[in-house]
């Protein structure tokens, strides 16, 4: 409910908006009975708080009926249509495989449940949450928990059905902050001559020379692909819950970023191009047609999953050291920090939202320039005890 203070009269009123059974708002002069010549302001402002707060109090209906496994099952289809495809899915998969099965038996009320409850959840989700039995979930994944449990209770308190949130009242497991691997020069070397001939090998070599996202790379199509510019436009992205949704936008704005095409990757690319070109003659209709970059040799698009789960075993049957894909990104960023580039120019090639960020992330990797300035440092208090023993 809102509402402001007016005077009329030499006396405060309290102007608040109270909704009529349609939903819209109608005016209600209310005498806060103080004289404006004889309390100041602030006092009067107080008065008004309380008195709006006792209004707000008396519109809750509180819905004490209602089971909290209801109530989510009633967010999950009315945020289908205000969130986006892959985040709804993934509300729904923390939803059916985790938080129903755990409070339904409970039938616990929107009223009745309780920060402890909810804390209880958390905890257990924690020691031993896994489907499998082989333990708990991850700090993370039990937050990502926690924000499907937030925001529906947030919306019943919107709605009036609850007084407060009570998963405002809990403590979250901490989240551990995740250090990547990376190759270093050698090893990135290695990897370029074992998958030479792989299908996944443009999605590779694309997504380490310029550390592209997963998303990105997959979302990369031929039309991005300025070979008269030699230039590279990074704007669609592909991601996956449970369907592959491709999006004709990036995961920030300055994901959204123009990079030169390396002499060598446009090489491979034309060649790349001209491959598929020739795949599409050889399999007629049978070819997949679309404008993707990375692809099955019959035109099909990669799934995200696929290219994760491929690049692991294509490491372990070539004997390399084993690291995740999104940690090729990692690895662009450690070659491009070894060979001297500053913070600032990898957030930009790597399309940070700041460069924040990569200081955050690659923080750990500076330590060749910290040794530079050290060495710096040391030189000159050498020069300066030098000069001072004269």
């Amino acid at each position: 409910m809102t509402g402001s203070l007016q005077i009329k009269g030499n006396i405060y009123y309290a102007v608040l908006n109270i909704p009529d059974d349609a939903g819209k708002p109608h005016p209600k002069w209310i005498s806060l009975k103080l004289r404006v010549d004889r309390v100041k302001k602030r006092e009067a402002q107080k008065a008004f708080r309380d008195l709006l707060k006792q209004y707000e109090d008396s519109q809750v209906a509180y819905a004490r009926d209602v089971l909290f496994a209801d109530w989510l099952r009633q967010w999950l289809e009315q945020m289908q249509y205000a969130v986006e495809r892959s985040t709804w899915d993934s509300y729904k998969v923390f939803a059916e495989r985790h938080i129903l099965p755990y409070f339904e038996p409970l039938k616990v009320t929107l009223m009745g449940l309780t920060p402890q409850m909810l804390q209880r959840y958390y905890n257990a989700m924690v020691k031993n949450g896994r489907l499998d039995g082989r333990g708990g979930l991850s700090a993370n994944t039990v937050k990502k928990h926690h924000v499907v449990i937030h925001s529906a209770l947030k919306d019943a308190v919107r709605k009036n059905l609850i007084p407060y949130n009570p998963a405002e009242r809990v403590t979250l497991p901490k989240v551990q902050r995740y250090v990547g691997s990376y190759y270093n020069a050698e090893q990135a070397a290695a990897l370029i001559e074992a998958i030479r001939g792989e299908p996944f090998e443009p999605v590779i070599l694309l997504t380490l020379f310029y550390g592209l996202r997963r998303s990105e790379v997959l979302g990369l199509k031929w039309a991005a692909v300025d070979f008269e510019e030699g230039r590279l436009h990074i704007q669609n992205t592909v991601v996956q819950s449970k369907v592959v949704v491709e999006k004709a936008r990036t995961k920030n704005q300055k994901s959204r970023r123009t990079l030169p095409l390396i002499p060598e990757m446009e090489d491979y690319l034309r060649r790349l191009r001209q491959e598929q070109r020739e795949n599409q003659l050889l399999l007629g209709p049978g070819y997949v047609r679309n404008d993707f970059v990375c692809k099955w040799p019959d035109g099909t698009p990669f799934r995200p999953d696929v290219v994760s789960r491929g690049f692991r075993r294509l490491l372990k049957r070539h004997g390399l050291p084993d690291i995740r894909f999104h940690d090729l990104r990692h690895s662009c960023a450690s070659l491009l920090l070894a060979k001297g580039f500053q913070l600032k120019e990898i957030s930009e090639w790597l399309g940070h939202s700041d460069i924040g960020t990569t200081g955050n992330i690659y923080g750990h990797l500076e330590y060749q320039s910290k040794m530079r300035l050290a060495d710096g440092m040391g030189e000159l208090l050498h020069m300066k005890s030098v000069s001072g023993d004269k």
